[in-house]
């Protein structure tokens, strides 16, 4: 498959910021693979309903017991990667996983749809279901899956491998004033709206307190100052992501919402190693960004709501810029710390396959126009993007010996 113009533009770009001057064929991170994630429709397919790794947003998960189901597992839900380019890393971890959700369990067929790709809590990028449903801990639904840690939208803040969002509450002081929600559109529908954008306001709101750690990261590694700057400001750039994301979920739910306190308790967890540092990067920004820009590029591309539109341009350019960070930050931890934290940056690209978004999807076709993807849509997006952009760069970035990484002047503070 020829990439996109986006693809080329990006990859290059991406690989400017990181001092580089040429790709380099990903040989070193290509190995074969026969399943990867399903985002196929299942038979409990709701068109009105979102799918945000969790039906009725999951609230507990337990690798513990199967809580006591018997018999032979059921047909593996993968499908075959399409791709041609994927990556090592061995086969994830068998674990059982469950989620507390209204109604009855989806089927072993169902689930990925109706559950999403990353797991109770947003812990796990889920690669295959292998089992289930069965009960498990206050009647969950759980299965058994093959599963990797980690999964969340652009640079989560994350504390003990787990994203940490702040609680929906009453606010005026986020969205501004009100827009008009479309009516055309069903209560169902702009519910599902007002959820989704809420979802991604909350995760757009804790990246601000993820960027603010980073900049005390790179201080405490003694990055040098372009570094610094550009970290303050993408928070900055997080804070502005947040309130347009707010004001689209108060528009469509048709009451002003915003953020509580995020709950970050008594100490904020720092890493002072630059090899953990430069694979939390590799997997946060330069997988996680990365795949983030490339899908609100979609959303935009089939949205036509102005204020949606607007958003998402917003959201799109200012990501770039934050992914442009990711890889200037491993490229300068690469040269400062040589083959320790090349053999870290390799393992962490190794798993690079098995990541993606949590990106709240939608079986009803009238919601594109309003930023939100089919499963399908957004599975696509993030293939292409990891085979034609992320791997690619990956390569570059292992084989060659980075120069100076360059922040573009509007990445500045």
């Amino acid at each position: 498959m020829a990439p996109t113009n986006f693809s080329a533009r990006f990859r290059s770009r991406l690989l400017r910021a990181a001092g580089l001057s040429a790709i380099v064929a990903p040989t070193l991170l290509a190995a074969c693979a026969d399943k990867v994630t399903v985002f196929g429709p299942g038979e409990d397919d709701d068109a009105t309903s979102t799918s945000s790794g969790g039906a009725s947003g999951p609230t507990s998960s337990s690798s513990g017991g199967d809580g006591g189901h018997g018999g032979s597992p059921t047909t593996v839900v993968t499908v075959t990667n399409t791709t041609g380019v994927t990556t090592g890393g061995g086969a994830p971890p068998t674990q059982v996983l469950c989620w507390e959700i209204d109604g009855p369990c989806p089927s072993l067929q169902a689930a990925p749809n109706a559950l999403g790709p990353c797991g109770p809590d947003f812990n796990y990028w889920i690669d295959s279901w292998i089992d289930g449903p069965f009960s498990g801990p206050n009647g969950a639904c759980c299965y058994e899956v093959e599963a990797y840690a980690g999964c969340g939208v652009g640079r989560p803040y994350l504390e003990h491998d787990a994203p940490v969002v702040a609680s929906l509450v009453a606010s005026p002081d986020w969205p501004g004033a009100l827009g008009e929600a479309p009516s055309e559109l069903s209560e169902n529908l702009r519910a599902a709206l007002a959820e989704a954008w809420a979802h991604d306001a909350a995760h757009e709101h804790a990246s601000v307190a993820s960027f603010a750690r980073v900049a005390l990261e790179l201080m405490a590694l003694g990055a040098p100052p372009e570094l610094i700057a550009a970290a303050h400001r993408a928070a900055r750039d997080e804070v502005e992501h947040a309130r347009l994301c707010y004001a689209l979920a108060s528009r469509f739910r048709g009451e002003a919402v915003g953020p509580g306190p995020l709950p970050l308790g008594d100490s904020v967890p720092l890493t002072t190693s630059l090899a953990a540092m430069a694979a939390a990067t590799v997997a946060e920004g330069c997988i996680g960004e990365t795949l983030a820009v490339a899908v609100a590029r979609a959303q935009l591309e089939a949205a036509t709501d102005p204020e949606v539109r607007a958003a998402l341009a917003t959201i799109v350019e200012d990501e770039s810029r934050h992914a442009e960070l990711a890889w200037s930050t491993v490229a300068w931890a690469i040269r400062t710390g040589g083959d320790e934290v090349r053999r870290a940056v390799e393992e962490a690209f190794a798993h690079a396959e098995h990541r993606r978004l949590e990106v709240v999807t939608t079986a009803a076709p009238a919601l594109s126009a309003y930023g939100r993807l089919s499963a399908e849509a957004a599975e696509a997006v993030q293939r292409q993007t990891l085979a034609e952009v992320i791997l690619p760069c990956a390569s570059s970035l292992l084989r060659e010996q980075p120069r100076r990484a360059r922040i573009a002047p509007a990445a500045r503070a």
